[in-house]
């Protein structure tokens, strides 16, 4: 009669040994998983330009402010912690369609000619920063850390027939440089499985500068040319974890 009942007792946990089964094994310690992903979004130029000679006699300012696309890919490897804190390790590599130009006034206040063009390029970028969030079921709001670098390149042009601020005479010079700079931004990512998952990520870079000195043939005054570089960016992606 025991041994019976011994049978109809283990028959009624067959059920809830299934399920336990299909879900996997509870974890005891921290969920650890490779990611990567495609993101997409917008960047936004916050940059500066300025010229001067050597004796301050003129000098010349513009705001560099342009929206462009930004497209590529994100990876990394992050880990969530039995206390559902989130710390992730991610690197990127972007696309920049950045292309901004600025006409600065070389002629009369009256009526100014705009022949002293300049301009900030860019089409490649890259980084790694730190994440550390809280995560809440589905959702991980997380600040974020790092560095983004990519090869800028300032160009300047005369369009008249006379030296222009050390530049001679309708010609164009091209300076390119790779910028390094911190990044500091906010993001947050919603599971959609154990898998998949989506982004969406805002995050400043101070990029540094690009500068010429330049000697103005009539004048014989140096001008220094300087364009301070620093941007804005919004991400989404879509992101896919792999077990370790």
């Amino acid at each position: 009669m025991l041994n019976m009942r011994l049978v109809a007792l283990l028959l009624s946990t067959l059920p809830a040994l299934s399920s336990a089964g299909a879900m996997g094994p509870m974890p005891s310690g921290c969920d650890t998983t490779f990611f990567a992903g495609g993101a997409a979004g917008v960047g936004m130029l916050q940059g500066n330009y300025e010229a001067f000679d050597q004796l301050n006699t003129d000098y010349r300012y513009a705001r560099m402010g342009n929206d462009n696309f930004l497209g590529g890919a994100l990876f990394g490897v992050q880990t969530v912690m039995p206390n559902s804190v989130y710390l992730a390790l991610v690197g990127n590599a972007l696309y920049n369609s950045q292309s901004a130009t600025q006409f600065l006034s070389t002629g009369p206040t009256t009526a100014p000619l705009r022949n002293h063009v300049v301009s900030l390029l860019n089409n490649f970028q890259f980084g790694a920063n730190i994440r550390l969030g809280m995560k809440m079921n589905n959702v991980t709001p997380y600040i974020l850390g790092g560095a983004e670098a990519g090869t800028w390149e300032m160009g300047l042009a005369n369009r008249s027939a006379t030296w222009t601020r050390g530049i001679a005479p309708n010609s164009d010079i091209q300076y390119k440089k790779t910028l390094i700079g911190g990044q500091a931004g906010a993001g947050a990512l919603i599971d959609l499985n154990p898998f998949w998952s989506i982004g969406m990520e805002y995050a400043h870079s101070w990029l540094s500068h690009i500068s010429s000195n330049l000697l103005d043939q009539t004048t014989l005054h140096f001008w220094r040319h300087k364009a301070v570089v620093n941007q804005d960016q919004i991400l989404f992606s879509v992101n896919y974890k792999f077990s370790l």
